[in-house]
């Protein structure tokens, strides 16, 4: 009998350990799932947290240049105050005066004889290069140092050589395209080295401009007193 009850103690203690066993094999797969779930809902997280790219970049909520007011990198704002480089005189021949107003790496420039021909043109002057065009086949091509430039200008069907210096005010480069007693007028004056070259158009008829007094920037069109501006190259 006592061997019996031994028999039926050592089987209970197995079947026991058998169940205590098989419980903490599932509770260690249960921690084990627990740990892997746990890992992949970090990683999960840590790239929800990093900022999209499109294809091409940085997305456009990000980048500067998506953002009113602000230029893109690594290009230069204009400044609208920066000083401008104005070269003026004769031509090659002095058959008519050239000038031309730079800034920014943009450029305008007046050719006329002061009497029929006159021809305005704009375009870029970066680099020390002019590649200036108007209407009617204008264009001014050449170099300027930022105390000389030189080249050529085509204009009214002629061709012209030039090499002018850089000129302080008040000679320089002026204009106007206003309307004036009821008239509309358009025209240039070039000032260098004390002598004038001006060309007006009022109502389509094109003549001499009448003299700017340099001292006041005045002078009179059509019996009215005007104040033509300075040139200003574009931008």
């Amino acid at each position: 009998m006592k061997l019996r009850a031994l028999v039926i103690v050592i089987a209970g203690v197995l079947a026991l350990s058998g169940a205590l066993i098989g419980l903490a094999s599932v509770a260690a797969e249960e921690a084990r799932k627990d740990r892997e779930q746990a890992a992949q809902a970090v990683q999960t997280g840590q790239a929800a947290a990093q900022p999209t790219e499109s294809p091409s970049g940085p997305s456009a909520s990000g980048s500067a240049s998506a953002q009113p007011g602000l230029a893109a990198p690594g290009v230069a704002t204009p400044d609208p105050n920066a000083p401008i480089t104005t070269y003026a005189g004769k031509v090659d021949g002095r058959g008519a005066s050239i000038a031309i107003a730079v800034r920014n790496g943009q450029a305008i420039a007046y050719v006329c004889d002061g009497a029929k021909l006159e021809a305005w043109m704009q375009g870029p002057a970066g680099d020390g290069q002019l590649a200036l065009t108007g209407k009617n086949g204008a264009t001014v091509t050449g170099r300027h140092d930022g105390a000389t430039a030189t080249g050529t200008a085509v204009a009214g069907g002629r061709t012209f050589t030039f090499t002018v210096k850089m000129v302080q005010a008040p000679a320089g480069l002026y204009r106007i395209a206003d309307k004036v007693a009821d008239a509309a007028v358009n025209g240039g004056w070039i000032i260098a080295d004390g002598e004038q070259t001006g060309t007006l158009t009022v109502n389509g008829v094109t003549t001499a401009a009448p003299p700017l007094n340099t001292d006041t920037g005045e002078t009179t069109v059509n019996g009215v007193v005007v104040k033509p501006n300075r040139a200003q190259p574009p931008g």
